[in-house]
């Protein structure tokens, strides 16, 4: 499943006192940490793309949303068949009597709890803490830098290299 865990936020957030600090990162993450300047996004105070740039598109989260809708649903629909069936071969008299009832009395809760679940790990509560902290400092009237990482990326190494721009703090 493409559902996130808590500890899957992939980006890093460095707070800075100027504009200028917050460019001077970006650009140098980009020349000599090899980030590429659509991984990297600079968020000013009162900036009127802070949602996007937070959180990128918001076509692909509706995308990502819709596939792990139908894969849980899926999933949940597939359990509550599956326990039904099993009630249904070898369970209490009145399970083996009404097998029609007790498809749809087990199918129904299975899609609602599928649904529900997915429905919960869509808000990506793996991503408030950094999504507030950069509220937060934008609110503040300070700069952010916001580098998504990939697998490729060093963590270790971009980490470094903004410890070194004495950003005001890092999340």
């Amino acid at each position: 499943m493409s559902s996130p865990s808590p500890e899957t936020d992939n980006r890093i957030a460095a707070v800075f006192g100027s504009k200028s600090a917050a460019e001077s990162l970006a650009s140098e993450l980009v020349k000599s940490a090899d980030v590429s300047e659509q991984r990297i996004n600079v968020i000013a105070p009162k900036d009127h793309e802070f949602n996007r740039k937070l959180e990128g598109s918001s076509q692909k989260i509706g995308k990502r949303m819709l596939k792990d809708h139908i894969i849980w649903g899926i999933g949940g629909l597939t359990f509550g068949a599956v326990v039904a069936g099993i009630l249904v071969s070898f369970g209490p008299e009145l399970t083996r009597q009404n097998p029609v009832f007790t498809f749809i009395a087990l199918i129904s809760p299975g899609i609602f709890s599928g649904l529900f679940i997915s429905g919960l790990l869509s808000l990506r509560p793996d991503h408030d803490m950094t999504n507030e902290q950069v509220r937060s400092a934008a609110q503040k009237g300070e700069w952010t830098v916001v580098v998504s990482l990939d697998d490729s990326d060093s963590k270790e190494s971009i980490l470094n290299k903004i410890r070194s721009a004495q950003p005001v703090k890092i999340i």
